[in-house]
């Protein structure tokens, strides 16, 4: 009897279990310390730390992505500022040839701040409707540009391309169009085409002379080529020069893999390299 009061006297009651359930949930989980360090304590306040850091690392995200669009908005609003300052100045000017002149470098201006917004409207989207995006840029391009009675026609089917891709390639058509304006006559034509051997063909061809006799895009010192061809070579593209319908004119040509060779990761692509988008870089730093 004696050994089974003290058997019954050592069970916990229900009273003290409930106590040590209550004390266990708000007490911390107890440590067996090594050299005075307790693993567990260690562990917490490493993911407090890396709790902390991530959230500055997200506000840091935000912060920057609110520079961002505030400097986008900032440059647009300049952009049309300087465009309206030019515009009203060729109205009040006597000289009809100067006033023209000015009228042209108003639309110019206001043509960059086109390109701008286009480029911009298609960040974050993986893939572009690329012909769509051309129709769109070349009449802005031809109402600001060309003047009444003129226009850019787009041809060729619709063109599924990632943005990583179609970004470079809509700086160089802008390049090409602008080359076209400068040296050549009616029609300006841009087009989409399949290319047997590498894929996908985009090019742009005007009207009037050809091109000179021997010429090579990787021989001319002109800026606005040598951004072409840092951007062709950028998304792993090879450009060709040659004459337009009727083998009149002159016609540039971009030929790119197929959609489907590209691999995306972020703004990078598997078909370019760092030492080309490290030239572009410079070539568009130069630029401005």
């Amino acid at each position: 009897m004696k050994s089974s009061a003290r058997q019954l006297a050592s069970v916990p009651t229900a009273l003290q279990i409930l106590r040590a359930q209550a004390v266990s949930k708000t007490a911390p989980h107890a440590c067996q310390a090594v050299e005075g360090i307790c693993p567990v304590a260690e562990l917490r306040a490493a993911l407090d730390r890396e709790a902390a850091l991530l959230r500055e690392r997200d506000a840091l995200i935000e912060r920057q992505t609110t520079l961002s669009r505030e400097a986008d908005h900032r440059f647009l609003n300049n952009v049309q500022m300087i465009s309206s300052l030019i515009s009203m100045q060729s109205r009040v000017l006597a000289n009809k040839d100067c006033a023209s002149a000015l009228t042209m470098a108003a639309n110019r201006v206001a043509m960059m701040g086109q390109i701008h917004r286009h480029l911009h409207s298609i960040d974050g989207v993986e893939s572009v409707a690329f012909k769509t995006f051309l129709e769109v840029l070349c009449l802005d391009y031809a109402t600001m540009l060309l003047g009444a009675g003129r226009c850019i026609t787009v041809e060729g089917d619709e063109l599924q391309l990632p943005t990583a891709v179609a970004v470079p390639l809509g700086f160089v058509i802008t390049e090409l169009i602008t080359n076209a304006l400068k040296y050549g006559q009616d029609p300006i034509k841009v087009g989409l085409a399949r290319d047997p051997r590498m894929g996908i063909a985009i090019f742009v061809e005007n009207g009037g002379p050809a091109l000179p006799e021997g010429f090579d895009p990787a021989k001319s010192k002109g800026l606005g080529m040598r951004i072409v061809r840092s951007l062709v070579a950028a998304i792993g593209g090879e450009l060709r020069t040659g004459c337009g319908e009727n083998n009149q004119g002159a016609r540039f040509a971009v030929h790119i893999a197929t959609p489907e060779a590209f691999s995306v990761k972020g703004d990078t692509l598997s078909a370019g390299g760092s030492t080309e988008n490290e030239k572009l870089n410079t070539l568009l730093a130069a630029r401005d």
